[in-house]
């Protein structure tokens, strides 16, 4: 029994993990939070009906940079159940640990959800759309662009995790910010721009909207295998923060 709890990961929950998944918990919350204002208002100046892709990207990239150099080195800033599903399957994290942070990005999530519905009259937002796929966009475009726009995001934040000190996290984190605003300003266009699924999550509960959701979970995870996939096969290893083996 003993030996399985160390394969599940059950030695890695301390107080440094406690640690990681209020960081996670907290990061995911303020980029749910600013992800979807700023798809609820549009420039007054502008015959665009929703916000601006450039807007809303430029909201997201700058917050997934600000959110990693704060508090990357102490979670690794994931801030998304398709990162942290990616992390895991190159063995960069335990089963428990991966459970841990994806139901603290969640909890993140329906944190900022539920201020936003408090905060906001209904009128404020019945009518904008936080996720807005394109009307030409078929449901396995939706879920390819999905894939895609994670894809890009999840190799980078693999690659940049593996940078614990403090300078070299701090370069990681411009890259990421930067390729997560131009993911974000292509999905926009044509899959809505979820991305990320607790993003996801939150602005189907917004708008409660749940016809096109299951293919940005589909979409973003299918991107995280992927992205685990290419990582493996262009590093020849597997990573072995918490590999564990029966004695």
């Amino acid at each position: 029994m003993t030996d399985w709890l160390e394969i599940l990961g059950a030695s890695d929950w301390n107080l440094d993990f406690v640690r990681a998944l209020f960081a996670e918990f907290l990061g995911t919350f303020f980029f749910v939070l600013l992800g979807i204002l700023c798809t609820l208002f549009k420039p007054s100046e502008t015959e665009w009906p929703y916000a601006s892709p450039v807007q809303v990207a430029f909201t997201l990239g700058c917050t997934i940079f600000s959110v990693s150099h704060s508090l990357g080195n102490i979670s690794g800033a994931h801030l998304s159940p398709a990162v942290s599903f990616a992390i895991f399957l190159v063995c960069g994290m335990s089963l428990l640990c991966f459970i841990g942070y994806v139901i603290a990005q969640i909890l993140g999530g329906l944190a900022a959800t539920a201020i936003i519905l408090s905060v906001l009259d209904k009128e404020m937002y019945q009518d904008q759309r936080p996720l807005r796929p394109s009307m030409s966009t078929e449901l396995l475009e939706l879920c390819i662009v999905e894939a895609l726009a994670a894809f890009i995001w999840i190799i980078m934040a693999i690659v940049n995790t593996e940078r614990r000190n403090e300078d070299a996290f701090g370069n990681g984190s411009f890259a990421i910010g930067f390729v997560v605003l131009g993911s974000y300003l292509i999905a926009i266009l044509l899959s809505g721009g979820g991305v990320n699924p607790v993003r996801s999550l939150s602005a189907s509960i917004i708008v409660n909207e749940w016809d096109f959701h299951y293919c940005y979970w589909i979409g973003s995870m299918a991107g995280g295998c992927l992205a685990a996939l290419i990582y493996y096969c262009c590093s020849g290893v597997l990573r072995h923060r918490h590999v564990y083996r029966i004695s």
